[in-house]
């Protein structure tokens, strides 16, 4: 199976020809398309058609008039890039740090379209990735500044955000996010988004796709857990199951499931005394006498010297 740390989780899908396309500009050239490549052929009922901007070319209008040149069929451009359905969705995902008083511009220009919606996030981008690991809004100095918030969200999450991987908690990210929104005449407040009523539109074609691989990737990570601690026949390397196992607790905690727990026969945890120095910690485990022996409720491992 393709680990969550690899390069792509799932497997490309063609979308079918009559799939519903999200046609998504960003502001933003680098953060915005690498995560929504993420989502990209997943489904063959979607398509996500992800729109950088050109090299300064990052204003609202600028990205408004990129649209309305590949989307619309003119007198003067009769033969526009893509062929804009009924059914498909036209998103400008934008920062409202550096483009505050050019939004309401794109806003007014959107509504003369049956679809196209602008997705704001104050004062970045990183507001909408800060959710997938986090329930409550946070606190800290100068939230308004884009930089600050980078820096932030690299130190929040364990590695920094990981656009390869931790997109999975989308489901997690619409939650926490529309929980934490509030807006002032339609602008969102400091740490706000409204990147999750994006998602909300092409999430229901992907979640149970998303949720079979978080159960295969759990389901994995729990049997290399047995054969590292109980059988002492690792297959993978200490660093490839510390990897591993820091990913499942990121799951799990984004999806509000306990760890579960692991019942060991005395012996066993006497085989993994042991050989203990060279593997983890038994300070990094809870335990718990049960009538069956010893119940181990797994961590991330910690490593002894």
């Amino acid at each position: 199976m393709s680990m969550i740390s690899g390069n792509r989780l799932f497997q490309k899908v063609r979308p079918d020809r009559d799939a519903k396309i999200f046609y998504i500009f960003c502001e933003g050239s680098c953060r915005e398309n690498e995560y929504f490549n993420y989502f990209t052929e997943i489904s063959s009922k979607i398509k996500l058609e992800i729109i950088p901007p050109n090299e300064h070319q990052t204003s609202p209008d600028k990205l408004y008039q990129a649209a309305y040149l590949l989307l619309i069929e003119t007198e003067d451009n009769s033969d526009p890039k893509y062929e804009l359905t009924l059914s498909d969705e036209v998103w400008f995902v934008i920062d409202t740090d550096e483009w505050k008083d050019k939004i309401g511009s794109l806003l007014k220009k959107c509504q003369k379209h049956s679809k196209w919606v602008v997705a704001q996030s104050n004062p970045c981008f990183e507001v909408w990735l800060y959710y997938h690991l986090h329930q409550k809004k946070p606190s800290f100095k100068n939230m308004n500044i884009s930089k600050e918030w980078k820096t932030f969200v690299n130190n929040s999450i364990a590695g920094g955000f990981d656009s390869r991987k931790h997109p999975i908690h989308i489901e997690s990210a619409i939650n926490n996010a529309k929980c934490n929104y509030s807006d002032i005449g339609g602008e969102p407040d400091i740490a706000c988004t409204e990147v999750f009523k994006l998602a909300e539109r092409f999430y229901p074609f992907i979640n149970s796709i998303v949720k079979e691989k978080i159960d295969q990737l759990r389901t994995a990570l729990h049997r290399h857990n047995y054969n590292y601690y109980v059988l002492n026949a690792p297959v993978i390397s200490d660093k490839e199951f510390d990897d591993r196992m820091r990913e499942l607790q990121e799951l799990e905690q984004a999806t509000a499931d306990e760890f579960c727990s692991f019942n060991v026969p005395e012996a066993a945890l006497r085989g993994l005394a042991k050989r203990g120095s060279s593997r983890a910690s038994l300070s990094s485990f809870n335990f718990s006498n049960t009538s069956h022996g010893i119940n181990i409720s797994p961590r991330i491992s910690k490593r002894c010297g």
